[in-house]
């Protein structure tokens, strides 16, 4: 019985800290997204005075990610404002949002930043990027993240290498 008790008041903790995380996510989301990138903005952010963690910023990159330049100004905000030094895991997760075609100067701007800070770009990161280059035809782009995950640390498989050549062969201009 006391078991069942114990499981049971975890869940509750559980729930509220959801609960919690629900709501700084949705109130940083409803400031971002209410307008453009100013100052007023980053003074509402301020005044949240919002706890930065990880899983908080991924949530955020996420509930945001068809607005990939008002994330990327609220990444560079929390890093300039708050103090927030980010790391590997908020760099991968900010390139799934900054993988779209009007965005992809800003997302090699990201790359070149992520490798001078000493972090890679992790295995899953790059299967979801490559596949998302593929989908939207930008080879050139899935090439030259091939080329950059050979000489990294998280090397490409043999299958990725057929899926990407494939990819190339099929599409109606050369890259």
């Amino acid at each position: 019985m006391v078991a069942i008790i114990g499981i049971v008041g975890a869940d509750e903790a559980y729930m509220e800290m959801r609960i919690s995380l629900d709501a700084i996510v949705r109130g940083v989301v409803d400031v971002v997204l209410g307008s453009d990138w100013n100052d007023d903005v980053k003074k509402k952010l301020g005044k949240m005075n919002v706890q930065l963690s990880e899983n908080v910023l991924l949530e955020i990159f996420t509930a945001l990610r068809g607005q990939p330049f008002k994330v990327l100004f609220f990444f560079r905000w929390v890093e300039e404002h708050m103090g927030y030094t980010h790391n590997a895991v908020t760099y991968n997760s900010i390139l799934k949002v900054l993988d779209k075609q009007n965005s992809i100067k800003e997302f090699w701007d990201v790359v070149k930043e992520l490798k001078s800070t000493g972090h890679d770009i992790d295995s899953d990161t790059y299967i979801k990027l490559t596949r998302t280059f593929q989908k939207r035809m930008m080879l050139t782009d899935a090439v030259e993240l091939y080329e950059l995950m050979i000489d990294g640390p998280y090397k490409p498989s043999a299958l990725h290498c057929g899926s990407l050549l494939r990819a190339i062969s099929l599409a109606d201009t050369p890259i």
